[in-house]
């Protein structure tokens, strides 16, 4: 079963690819850009990337607990 995508709205949308997907199960992350509108996916943003979602996941988690 393929993992679910998650969809957020974001004002800074010109940093974020077109696409994330991470499926836990595999702990893997893929950003994944449709048409390069913005700039291309260098390793520091790859990397700014990775800490914005685990940062969201972190909260995500939180916010359930309670």
């Amino acid at each position: 079963m393929p993992p679910k995508a998650k969809h957020t709205k974001d004002t800074s949308a010109a940093k974020l690819p077109d696409v994330i997907i991470h499926p836990k199960a595999k702990n893997r992350l893929f950003l994944i850009e449709a048409v390069i509108k913005a700039s291309p996916m260098d390793e520091k943003r790859r990397r700014s990337e990775a800490e914005t979602c685990i940062k969201e996941h972190s909260d995500t988690s939180k916010a359930a607990q309670k």
